[in-house]
């Protein structure tokens, strides 16, 4: 009884493992989806400035669950450098220098770095949604079956 037990909490285990592993990889996509549509609000509101960008960026970071945090030292004149590790590092290095750019420019040159950002984030939301697409069923069902089949050889 006790080994049945045992199975069935490592076979639970192992799929909240590939669960969290494939959010993970979820989380990567739907950041470059709200980038997409903060930059093309960003173009949008180039010559209109309905809300400054520190307002714009703490809506971006708080819809993200905090993926830019830090983002503020830009406002002090810093540079600020993506440290979330659910990123690899050329998102991280885009998102810094993503980041580092807003406001830098007069309209017409945030207009045109933000047109060619655009063409970045397509690039960047093509690949994490092909990653997740492919390995975040893959992850959970990979560990379901490590335990599973470590709970049949321990039976």
């Amino acid at each position: 009884m006790i080994k049945v037990f045992l199975g069935i909490l490592l076979v639970f285990t192992t799929s909240v493992i590939g669960y969290k592993i494939s959010e993970r990889k979820k989380f990567v996509k739907n950041f470059f989806e709200r980038l997409k549509i903060f930059n093309g609000e960003e173009i949008a509101d180039i010559g209109l400035f309905s809300k400054t960008i520190g307002e714009k960026l703490k809506a971006l970071d708080n819809s993200t669950d905090k993926a830019i945090k830090g983002y503020e030292v830009i406002f002090d004149g810093k540079d600020f450098v993506c440290k979330d590790t659910r990123f690899n590092k050329e998102q991280r290095e885009f998102i810094s220098f993503y980041v580092n750019s807003l406001g830098r420019y007069d309209a017409a040159g945030q207009a045109e770095f933000q047109r060619g950002a655009d063409k970045k984030i397509d690039i960047l939301l093509a690949a994490s949604s092909e990653v997740s697409k492919r390995y975040s069923a893959l992850s959970i069902k990979l560990s379901f079956c490590l335990g599973l089949s470590a709970f049949i050889i321990m039976i």
